[in-house]
């Protein structure tokens, strides 16, 4: 498959919403393996791979074995569930004449009593279509009655879509004006849309809503006759929202995609396109033409257009080249290609603005492909011309030149520090032969035995000579890093329009530093660093043990003192009452010591004070009441 470069657009006045893509004959092969993998595990799937393949093939047949085993799960399908039915029938239908069943008369009533206004849309949608596949008459105008009501309850944008797709299955006779006022304004659902960057446009992010709208809003325009009600912004913003899901990963996606962009695709109210350069942006003497072709979003080229190239610019100067030329129409097996040939022309290398216009000739409203501009550029091979290289002493007026031709290599050389190094060339376009000045033009020295490599630019002249001279003098420390010995030079040509670019090793020279010394080079920083150990910093030594006991002894002696005091004193619990406010006080007396000791062992500082709040509250009420009752005795 030729590869396809898609072009960058650009408006005139300001960014042109564009398709960001079409859905690539690759792309379709991939969903159609997917839909193609049998067995199904459900119903569901069978119905979303014959849908998706026929919507795929634009009505086209399915594989065998696609068909074998959708035939079966459509046989074996449950017909006590109306959803059920509606998969099983649906694949009946598309099968036609491949797989033929009749569904029990017993499940087609209780499809029939679903026409009530108990259903929702959903429910409406899945019951007028089993009762279309089996052939049975329903009555048109008590369907829009009941789609009415059930709008009334539910008029979200997915119940509204499936309600129009509901009306096409209808008598087209049947009057759908009330509900063209109150539940199928287009207009008013798209704009209730979600936007994203000026370039997607989806409902909820979701792409099966998304899918249905667009169907349901093509298939209401073909039906009544009247405006789309999407403008084409949108309708742009909602393909590329689909189309970024062109990679599906389940059936029922792969089905959403494909409907939508088919239904886009064959639509007549509004053709979705896009401009895809075939050739590529280089224009060369073995690929003289820009070849583009006009694509639908299934990658089907779109016919009865006229391509003209409004203007050709070279960008350099703003010469236009050409203008209002129509491209040259060609058709082929792989589809229809325009070309327009710019070598004819002989066209300067550089980068060109290009400008076309497509107008479709019979008058359809083609969308997206209005005011293109895109850049290429035309390439050309050279040659060098006129070269020479020398030395030359400082203080002489004229060097020693040797002359050679591109792309031979010339004699040795030999230079010191009281020389110059000279160089001269021209750089000729061998289409045109035209002296021309490319952006990259270098000299290079690489010392042969250490690879060092040395870069200098050559300027060109008014003449367009390019002329090269290093005074080594300076540059065998500043540039050379007092490194001497053999060196190659090479001249370095290139350019973005240039097809050759050229590397050419001119001759080798030998560099003589006398009395310069060689600067050392820094370590590479790709070699390997020495290993880092780390080295954590040795614990200080703690005291001799018979000082920690001492500091021990020194802790406990208040407490020793404190009982020895109690002793001489002729304390007693004697008058000690057993009453509940003295437990509790000095319970929490105790309680306080010993969450002091918790918290120097386990507990950290915020645990410890959350405990000391409880106790210390506690502990406090009670010791007031304590002491009141010592006071009152005292008196």
């Amino acid at each position: 498959m030729k590869f396809l470069i898609l072009l960058t657009l650009v408006c005139f006045s300001q960014a042109a919403i564009r398709l960001s893509s079409v859905l690539s004959p690759s792309e379709q092969e991939n969903i159609r393996n997917l839909l193609s993998e049998t067995p199904y595990s459900d119903i569901a799937h069978a119905y979303y791979a014959v849908s998706g393949l026929k919507e795929l093939t634009q009505g086209g047949a399915a594989s065998t074995a696609v068909t074998k085993a959708a035939c079966e799960a459509a046989k074996s399908a449950s017909t006590k569930s109306l959803e059920s039915l509606f998969y099983a029938s649906s694949i009946v239908a598309n099968l036609g004449a491949t797989c033929k069943h009749t569904f029990p008369a017993s499940a087609i009533d209780s499809v029939e009593k679903k026409l009530s206004a108990e259903s929702d849309v959903k429910s409406l949608y899945h019951a007028v279509s089993v009762l279309s596949h089996a052939g049975k008459k329903f009555s048109s105008n008590s369907v829009v009655e009941l789609l009415t009501k059930a709008l009334a309850q539910d008029d979200s944008v997915l119940s509204s879509s499936l309600g129009i797709l509901i009306t096409s299955k209808l008598d087209a006779k049947v009057d759908i004006k009330p509900l063209l006022e109150k539940s199928f304004d287009i207009e008013d659902m798209v704009n209730q849309a979600d936007e994203v960057d000026e370039k997607y446009l989806h409902f909820e992010n979701d792409l099966r809503t998304t899918s249905t709208f667009i169907r349901a809003a093509l298939e209401l325009a073909k039906r009544t006759k009247r405006p789309l009600g999407i403008t084409e912004d949108q309708m742009i913003m909602l393909a590329n929202f689909i189309l970024r899901t062109k990679n599906p990963s389940t059936h029922e996606q792969a089905f959403n995609v494909v409907a939508s962009l088919n239904a886009i695709a064959s639509s007549s109210t509004m053709k979705l396109a896009k401009v895809q350069l075939l050739s590529g942006s280089s224009i060369a003497q073995d690929k003289t033409s820009i070849q583009i072709s006009v694509n639908n979003v299934l990658s089907h080229p779109i016919e009865g257009l006229t391509v003209k190239a409004d203007s050709v610019t070279r960008t350099s100067d703003n010469e236009v080249i050409i203008s209002n030329t129509p491209l040259k129409k060609a058709v082929a097996a792989s589809g229809t290609t325009y070309d327009l040939n710019m070598w004819n022309l002989k066209p300067k290398s550089g980068f060109y603005d290009v400008t076309l216009n497509v107008v479709p000739t019979g008058g359809a409203n083609l969308v997206g492909v209005s005011d293109i501009e895109f850049r290429v550029k035309v390439t050309t091979r050279v040659e060098i011309l006129e070269s020479q290289i020398g030395t030359q002493d400082r203080e002489a007026s004229s060097g020693d030149w040797q002359k050679v031709k591109y792309p031979a290599k010339g004699p040795g050389m030999k230079a010191d520090t009281q020389q110059k190094v000279l160089m001269k060339f021209k750089v000729q376009d061998t289409i045109d032969k035209a002296l021309i000045k490319p952006h990259q033009v270098f000299v290079l020295f690489q010392n042969v035995e250490s690879g060092q490599e040395v870069i200098f630019i050559a300027e060109p002249d008014s003449q367009s000579m390019y002329k090269f001279e290093v005074d080594l003098s300076t540059a065998s420390k500043e540039q050379f890093a007092g490194k001497d010995g053999k060196y190659s030079v090479h001249l370095i040509v290139g350019d973005a329009a240039i097809s050759n670019p050229i590397l050419w090793h001119v001759a080798d020279i030998t560099l003589t530093f006398t009395g310069v010394t060689p600067t050392p080079t820094s370590e590479s920083i790709y070699v390997a660093k020495p290993e880092i150990h780390h080295k954590f910093r040795e614990s200080e030594k703690r005291p001799p043990a018979v000082v920690s006991t001492i500091f021990t002894f020194a802790c406990l002696a208040p407490l020793v003192i404190l009982l020895i005091s109690w002793l001489k004193t002729g304390m007693n619990l004697s008058n000690l009452s057993l009453a509940p406010k003295n437990l509790i006080f000095h319970g929490g007396l105790i309680g306080i010591f010993v969450l002091y000791y918790l918290f120097w062992v386990q507990l950290n500082m915020f645990t410890t004070l959350r405990y000391l709040a409880l106790l210390g509250s506690v502990t406090f009420l009670a010791g007031s009441k304590v002491l009141a009752d010592q006071a009152a005795r005292g008196q």
